[in-house]
């Protein structure tokens, strides 16, 4: 299959964050950001990923990204796609325009578009420190993970999973009203079989990319830590105990059963216990749990393994090699892993790094540089 490159020519904000206003150039390879703490370079890459996700990776609220004293902030992105064969080159232009208490306008080469229509086009992998903690985190962390990878990977994914989320909240707005006795338990089953049919999908969706995540990031973990260790990935689903679960196994029929056993917990408890809101994802060093049992060096190197994994994914996925936005990790690496992190970022495609120390990315010296001070982006 032919791979296209993806790569942001021109970024313009207004109103977004720090940045009264900004129009930016990069360079469809290597860019990095550097400047002190607080002068904006988080901001650059959260616009650009929030034109890939529809929303902030800091899971901040649209209200709270305006500049402040401003009620609605643009952000435009250029982007590019060139096929590798450079036969096919072509560019777009998407915008995103909030308006305080309105509905979003989204437009493509300036015509609307719904915000479904978003997902897809501009693909981005976001790594930050908070990464750093994935293995340790929350199992929302990792949900996280697998519904972002999956809502650019897979078109139909955020409709399935805004869908499963609606008739969840129906569901235990139902529970709640059968234990106060205002509505009978029978009206359950009009929620079950939708909940049953859009999380089933979701299932099917995150077990089949995990299965695939963990064997692109076994092979990267191998190359960062050599062949004395091992990582595998595993998908745990909420709908009962699957020990080594398949991506394609009869999920329907797992969940049923496990909606049908917890039933009586979840009237009790006026909550639905079992489902794809609860899943998790597992990772195992050497066959031993990386959140139990791992050093903090080799859960960041399989956090690594895991991000860069996320990018052959999307691009095996695709057919297009996503942006790379790594937001000040290098600063939180020991030296050997923070060479072996800019030999894969000196690759391919475009990447942007942003770092507080311009000497703390000397081994990316071919990198078109950039200043951030003060809401000002100057090219160096």
């Amino acid at each position: 299959m032919s791979v296209s490159t993806l790569s942001v020519e021109r970024l313009f904000l207004s109103s977004f964050r720090s940045y009264e206003r900004a129009d930016i150039r990069f360079s469809p390879k290597v860019n990095t950001l550097s400047g002190p703490n607080g002068a904006g370079k988080t901001n650059l890459l959260e616009a650009i990923a929030y034109m890939a996700w529809g929303r902030s990776p800091r899971n901040a609220r649209d209200a709270d990204l305006p500049t402040h004293g401003h009620g609605q902030f643009v952000i435009q992105v250029t982007y590019h796609q060139a096929a590798a064969d450079n036969h096919i080159s072509a560019s777009s232009q998407l915008m995103i325009h909030y308006r305080a208490e309105q509905p979003r306008l989204l437009s493509l080469d300036g015509k609307p578009i719904l915000p479904r229509q978003l997902y897809g086009r501009l693909l981005v992998v976001f790594f930050s420190p908070d990464d750093l903690w994935l293995l340790k985190g929350a199992p929302t962390v990792r949900r996280t993970l697998l519904d972002r990878l999956l809502i650019q990977a897979e078109p139909k994914y955020a409709d399935t999973y805004r869908r499963y989320q609606h008739v969840l909240l129906q569901r235990n707005a139902t529970l709640r009203s059968i234990r106060a006795r205002r509505a009978d338990r029978r009206l359950l089953a009009v929620w079950d079989a939708p909940l049953l049919e859009h999380g089933t999908q979701i299932i099917r969706y995150r077990a089949r990319a995990t299965a695939a995540l963990s064997s692109l990031a076994s092979r990267t973990y191998a190359d960062l830590s050599g062949p004395r260790e091992s990582l595998r990935c595993l998908y745990i689903p909420a709908v009962g105990v699957v020990a080594h679960p398949e991506p394609d196994a009869k999920w329907e029929y797992i969940f049923e059963e496990a909606l049908s056993r917890q039933r009586e917990h979840d009237l009790m408890t006026a909550s639905t216990s079992v489902g794809p809101h609860r899943d998790d994802l597992e990772a195992l060093i050497s066959g031993h749990s990386a959140r139990h049992f791992s050093s903090q060096g080799q859960q960041r190197t399989a956090v690594l393994a895991l991000k860069f994994a996320e990018r052959s994914y999307l691009q095996t996925v695709s057919g297009h090699l996503p942006i790379l936005l790594v937001d000040d990790v290098l600063s939180e690496l020991d030296p050997f892993r923070r060479r072996a992190l800019e030999e894969l970022l000196a690759t391919e495609g475009q990447v942007f790094v942003t770092t507080a120390g311009i000497e703390q990315i000397d081994g990316l010296s071919h990198a078109s540089r950039f200043c951030i001070h003060a809401g000002e982006v100057v090219p160096q």
